[in-house]
């Protein structure tokens, strides 16, 4: 079932280039800020489609080990995790962004092993050490893929050595492109090592979705529970 799951995110990208939607990736600089939420309490009809297709074909994520870095999780599905904020313990979501990300890629691939990295405060604020920490942690335990759920500009070279690190150890990585409408690319997604997702709404970029050179996938956003290229960037976590 793991390698059923992992060849699914392929297959999902192979369809994307198919549909014009794949370009390569650049650098730049540019930080995201989540657009908001919608205010529907459920997750919506196109996850829940998603969920119920993955389920009859077999790919539940049985065995997929995946490290969410974010602001913690509130979840008894948890199978462990790491804060690196201090005093502020990683089974615990007091910035309110880590939770509805495991709920979209638990709901489509229930049998996924999820582990919380905590690298955001409860301001949604976070750094670059804490970042390249997770990410070795995520090499030493053998993790299947990283879910970046935050973008930012500060660019260095040791988080692209980690990344680099990450991906030679065949760790997919996957991070929204950003929330800004601007083609100027944001980190970790720009790195050529990393999945970036944006948004589109009825066959159009989204109006608060980054675009451009360096956006790799384009997810669906209008029946998202949460609005924001972070809940778009799960959805193919989970595929």
């Amino acid at each position: 079932m793991k390698n059923h799951t992992l060849r699914s995110i392929a297959l999902l990208i192979a369809f994307i280039i198919s549909a014009n939607f794949l370009a390569p990736v650049t650098s730049a600089q540019h930080p995201e800020h989540d657009a908001g939420h919608i205010g529907c309490e459920e997750l919506g009809h196109e996850i829940e489609h998603l969920a119920e297709q993955l389920l009859n074909e077999g790919y539940i994520g049985q065995g997929v080990k995946i490290a969410i870095l974010d602001s913690g999780i509130d979840s008894q599905i948890l199978k462990g995790g790491v804060s690196y904020i201090e005093g502020n313990p990683y089974d615990i979501d007091d910035y309110g962004h880590g939770n509805p990300v495991s709920d979209i890629i638990s709901g489509i691939a229930p049998s996924s092993e999820l582990y919380s990295l905590k690298v955001l405060n409860e301001k949604g604020v976070g750094e670059a050490d804490a970042i390249i920490d997770a990410i070795h942690w995520s090499i030493a335990n053998n993790i299947d893929i990283i879910y970046f759920g935050f973008t930012f500009d500060a660019y260095t070279e040791e988080l692209l050595e980690a990344v680099r690190e990450a991906n030679a150890k065949n760790i997919i990585m996957i991070a929204p492109a950003g929330n800004d409408s601007s083609s100027q690319a944001a980190f970790p997604a720009a790195f050529n090592e990393v999945i970036s997702v944006g948004a589109i709404t009825d066959g159009e970029i989204s109006g608060f979705s980054n675009y451009g050179e360096y956006v790799n996938v384009y997810t669906q956003n209008a029946s998202l529970t949460y609005q924001g290229t972070s809940f778009n960037a799960a959805m193919p976590v989970a595929y």
